[in-house]
């Protein structure tokens, strides 16, 4: 287990450096800075001194190869710049919309969980039966329809014609955890719907493939129920797969949380993320990306930690 750990998490650097650079590099591909921006949308254009002294102030005006090793010996030191439009620590304002993000991102990915694995194993126990007719449909149409769309069909449904949940704000779970449910129910149930139909599909492919092994028609013709074998034998075989692309997904599922953030006014690192690329935030959008790129790295750290315990072959390995 330490050397498969050691392993894995020596991939991290690496990983974390790329991404750096990337993000760096892409950014400064954008037209213009923070500052050409802050001049068009503003009512007064600032003067060209004053424009030019913001420029030296956040270092836009050196060489980008100089810019680049000036923010990287930064962030080796744990700082990852101040926001040229807010003029706050990026760290704080990541720190600030960090636990909105969390809590979308654990409530869809727990209702995703929760849709596709019963789903899954109850379509693949009763093959071309019609409810795994249904369930597949169902599957389908989450993977065929925009999270977004989907996100404003919610809100007319349920905050328009229903008047049950509202279309959109936020409220702390540590203040008021009903108002929280209630505000988080729906960007989380649209942003786990797409995961929740690529599990379902999987886990219903993978419980079929394990069913028609010889170890699960030796428990059969031993005279074990049809549910022991189903849970206790072939489901966690079955799961290995689905650990994987669970992992996988999380990405996606942050991927999706920029746009959902935006349709239910959500106050997260997707918001943050958006709106300083929007504004040519150059040190937001570099430490936001940073952070959600460590974030998936480490769930996929957890992932193979959570393969290594479910599948004796790595362990031997």
């Amino acid at each position: 287990m330490p050397k498969y750990l050691a392993a894995r998490l020596a991939l991290v650097v690496p990983t974390m450096m790329g991404v750096s650079i990337l993000v760096f590099f892409m950014m400064r591909m954008i037209p213009g800075d923070a500052i050409d921006i802050m001049n068009a949308n503003a009512q007064r254009s600032l003067d060209p001194a004053a424009a030019e002294s913001l420029r030296r102030a956040f270092g836009l005006d050196r060489p980008i190869l100089e810019q680049f090793a000036l923010w990287f010996g930064d962030l080796l030191h744990g700082d990852l710049g101040v926001s040229i439009v807010s003029r706050r620590p990026v760290l704080e304002e990541i720190a600030t919309r960090l636990p909105a993000t969390v809590q979308l991102a654990v409530e869809a990915l727990a209702i995703a969980l929760l849709i596709a694995i019963p789903s899954g194993v109850l379509s693949a126990t009763r093959r071309n039966s019609w409810t795994d007719f249904s369930a597949r449909l169902v599957a389908l149409l989450g993977l065929s329809l925009p999270n977004f769309w989907f996100a404003i069909g919610l809100i007319y449904l349920f905050s328009v014609v229903l008047r049950v949940l509202p279309p959109g704000g936020y409220a702390s779970p540590t203040e008021d955890f009903a108002a929280s449910l209630r505000y988080s129910l729906l960007p989380a149930f649209a942003l786990g719907t797409a995961m929740a139909a690529i599990t379902m599909r999987l886990t219903r492919s993978s419980l079929l493939e394990v069913l028609g092994q010889d170890y699960v028609r030796t428990a059969r013709a031993k005279g074990l129920r049809s549910l022991t074998v189903t849970y206790r034998h072939a489901l966690r075989a079955a799961l290995l797969p689905v650990v994987t692309v669970v992992g996988l997904q999380l990405g996606t599922l942050l991927g999706g949380a920029v746009v959902i953030e935006q349709v239910f006014d959500w106050p997260g690192l997707g918001t943050l993320l958006l709106r300083g690329i929007v504004r040519a935030d150059y040190p937001v959008v570099q430490g936001t990306v940073l952070f959600l790129a460590l974030f998936v790295v480490l769930a996929n750290l957890l992932v193979d930690l959570a393969y290594y315990s479910l599948d004796p072959r790595i362990r031997v390995a």
